[in-house]
């Protein structure tokens, strides 16, 4: 019997933002201290920033952002997600491409999170948890499967629980 697709979502193009915040401000922020730092510490600051030199580290800075800002465009564009009669399943990526499914009967929780970007936005996480998973960071489990970016998640969470459960039942009989 084939099999039964009954949600297939990607995440909304507010997911960028959100990346743009999380990773690549994260990384902004951590080296661009040190560059302040370094700058700060020379004597001649404004004769260096208007010298060639400064000028093209603000330009190597400009084109490594807008570098990023694709890269995340891209990577957006790869994510897919979907619920089936079997599991989940989870596709995207571009330089490294994941590939996962995740069985009802191997869920044991499913976890709804937002950042204060997402809050801003209106968009959540949507995890879905597994006995197997081991602690990350702050002491709690790393989902199995997260869809990123879901504008509605109560649906796609009810439609897993109703699944859990139909999952449940056939295999009891069985």
């Amino acid at each position: 019997m084939a099999e039964r697709t009954y949600y297939e979502s990607k995440p909304s193009g507010k997911i960028i933002v959100t990346w743009l915040f999380t990773k690549l401000l994260l990384y902004l922020l951590i080296y661009g201290f040190v560059f302040i730092f370094i700058f700060i510490e020379l004597p001649n600051l404004g004769s260096y920033l208007s010298s060639s030199m400064g000028k093209t580290i603000l330009v190597g800075l400009l084109v490594i952002i807008v570098v990023i800002f694709l890269y995340l465009n891209f990577l957006y564009k790869t994510y897919v997600y979907r619920i089936t009669d079997k599991g989940i399943y989870f596709k995207g990526g571009i330089i490294i491409k994941e590939d996962k499914f995740v069985p009802f009967f191997k869920i044991t929780d499913v976890r709804t999170s937002q950042n204060i970007i997402e809050q801003l936005l209106g968009i959540k996480k949507l995890g879905f948890q597994t006995a197997g998973q081991t602690a990350g960071r702050y002491g709690y489990s790393k989902p199995e499967i997260e869809f990123e970016g879901v504008e509605d998640a109560e649906k796609p969470k009810q439609l897993v629980y109703q699944l859990i459960e139909k999952t449940k039942k056939s295999s009891k009989y069985d």
